[in-house]
């Protein structure tokens, strides 16, 4: 009788699990981003539709006022359409003062406002704890992660399993051959990008849910992440930063003249070219020991600026002000000139925080999400060669050696960079061989994290989503390679993959998702930097007027000016635009077919 019961008990199990197929929530069912909560191990689910502006067992029906507001709201199209084209009415918004803060105002509000913080998810957990919120350790989500118990990794489509990485980054990243950047950007931006991001992005490498970061702009790839680190790398006098002096020129000091500081350098890296910087992973390239060295010249310059007007300062005072000076600095160069050419706008962008006053913006509140870290991965941009002076040098040689900036110096280095067509961003397949690692890493993390497929994201930015494969990458042979990989299903692709293939959007680096994406992220990110709130934007701040237009009228053209030998010009942008043809005269001709040997001239003992 007792093994009947167990046998019949069985089968009623049985039977209620083949009728529970899976957890609805998978096929995310609550529309607009309301949020799905399973009913126990039903099929049954509710929607949260709190804060959405829509309502419905969905989520599906507008309020009026959201309805209002959509029907108010200009699409990504029409703002891009609006802000890329008449060049010669946008050139006299940008002359008249109070209509262009209008247009620079109602861009912040759309952009710098979203995506919504506090952050509700976040790598903690799957569900909103108070640990998540209150552990900076942990990066933001901007959307909720997959639910483990789905059919697939995708929630209800796709695959059963994800597709071989190694296999997947190889059919769609590998350079076949190096494509420029249509909209001829130099190679000073991307690397401009690397090293101004690393002071925020910062991943735990044992584990992906961490983060490092404070989750605001701080200057601590300059200044170290702790205060240790940050009196290590000081002088101690006037307010100034270490530096040693190599051919003539400064640069960051070694290793051994600040203990505590630990780099990233290998074991075969002599003593003499361990140098000394903010962020640990600095040692890996030229670029970064480049920028470092541009940033901690121009602090030392300004603390002579202010020791002059304020002989009555000590050397705490000086060091202090000036960091909030250097980071004011940076924060006015990355919107009007790194962010502008990213836009493509012909409005131009400006750096004027007191436009957001008026504002929600809740200044130094938010936190970094693990999809701004993994759109930011821009290696397709990262050439075979660099081309600095008369010398040329792989990828590679450059690796933990700073030898091309040491031996050809600041002036040279900056004006080949600045000379250099970066590679093209959008479309796959233009991505070196030595770099697929980070691919691999950067899908790997996303996996681990659950992300949710590249059209949700789409749909969060009020962009539709692709319906085939071909939409998204604008040709046939890269999208039947993607449909291979994802069974046919577009609403599959992962979100780093979709957001590297997709086509490029008219005259934008990238696709619109991208484009669209990094318009918010990065806006708020710098806007909402606490240097730019009520409390802080002032002269007083900044060591009075001297200071503070310091910050008004700072471009990295004069930075690099006043701080390097010379003059060198710098710029983010080669005079003229090139076409997906041609290579503006640079010579591309010694890579070979797969991108990863060549002809490079120049070897190091490093």
């Amino acid at each position: 009788m007792a093994l009947f019961t167990l046998t019949v008990f069985g089968l009623i199990a049985v039977i209620n699990a083949e009728e529970i197929k899976y957890n609805p929530c998978c096929s995310n069912p609550c529309e607009n981003f309301g949020i799905c909560n399973r009913i126990a191990w039903t099929e049954k689910y509710t929607c949260d539709c709190y804060g959405t502006g829509y309502y419905g067992v969905n989520c599906q029906t507008p309020t009026w006022s959201k309805w209002i507001s959509n029907l108010l709201r200009p699409s990504p199209f029409t703002v891009q359409a609006i802000t890329t084209n008449g060049k010669i009415i946008w050139k006299i918004v940008n002359k008249i003062k109070f209509v262009h803060s209008y247009f620079m105002k109602f861009i912040l509000k759309i952009r710098a406002l979203s995506p919504e913080w506090p952050e509700p998810h976040n790598t903690a957990a799957d569900y909103i704890t108070w640990d998540g919120y209150t552990n900076k350790t942990y990066w933001g989500r901007t959307l909720p992660a997959v639910p483990e118990d789905c059919p697939t990794p995708f929630g209800v489509v796709g695959p059963k399993e994800y597709p071989d990485v190694y296999k997947l980054v190889e059919e769609v990243f590998t350079r076949t051959e190096f494509k420029p950047c249509p909209r001829g950007t130099s190679l000073s931006l991307p690397l401009y990008g690397q090293h101004f991001t690393h002071q925020g992005f910062k991943s735990v490498p044992s584990d992906d849910t961490l983060t490092w970061g404070q989750h605001t702009l701080d200057m601590s790839h300059l200044y170290g992440e702790t205060l240790g680190k940050q009196l290590a790398l000081r002088s101690m006098k006037g307010g100034k930063m270490k530096t040693q002096i190599i051919n003539g020129e400064e640069y960051p000091p070694n290793m051994k003249d600040c203990p505590g500081v630990n780099m990233d350098y290998p074991e075969n890296v002599i003593e003499e070219y361990r140098f000394a910087m903010g962020h640990p992973f600095f040692a890996l390239l030229p670029s970064l020991m480049y920028y470092s060295t541009l940033w901690l010249r121009e602090h030392n310059r300004v603390c002579d600026v202010l020791a002059e007007h304020h002989p009555q300062w000590d050397d705490e005072r000086l060091f202090q002000t000036t960091r909030l000076i250097i980071l004011g600095e940076t924060l006015k160069v990355t919107v009007e000139e790194y962010v502008q050419h990213i836009s493509g706008m012909d409005l131009k962008l400006t750096f004027e925080p007191d436009l957001m006053h008026d504002s929600s913006m809740r200044w130094a509140s938010g936190r970094l999400h693990v999809e701004f870290n993994t759109l930011y991965h821009w290696h397709n941009m990262i050439p075979n060669y660099f081309y600095i002076g008369n010398k040329t040098y792989t990828l590679e040689e450059t690796f933990f050696n700073m030898s091309s900036l040491l031996d050809n110096g600041m002036n040279v280095f900056t004006t080949s960079m600045a000379n250099q067509v970066a590679g093209r961003g959008a479309g796959g397949r233009n991505m070196a061989k030595s770099l697929h690692k980070v691919a691999y890493e950067v899908i790997k993390m996303n996996r681990k994290l659950r992300l949710q497929p590249f059209n949700r994201y789409r749909e969060l930015f009020r962009l539709p989503p692709y319906k085939t494969f071909e939409e998204l990458t604008g040709e046939t042979k890269l999208a039947k390679v993607l449909s291979k990989f994802y069974g046919g299903e577009i609403n599959a692709v992962e979100y780093f993959v979709g957001i590297m293939v997709e086509k490029r959007y008219k005259a934008k680096m990238w696709g619109i998702t991208l484009t669209e994406s990094i318009g918010n992220y990065a806006l708020r990110s710098v806007f909402s930097n606490v240097i730019g709130s009520p409390q802080y934007w002032k002269e007083s701040t900044f060591g009075g007027k001297i200071g503070f237009d310091m910050v008004k009228t700072a471009s990295l053209k004069d930075i690099a000016c006043r701080n390097i030998k010379g003059c060198p010009e710098f710029k983010f942008e080669i005079a003229e635009a090139v076409t997906e043809d041609t290579d503006k005269g640079m010579i591309y001709n010694d890579i070979e077919s797969d991108g990863t040997e060549g002809t490079g001239q120049h070897k190091t003992e490093l």
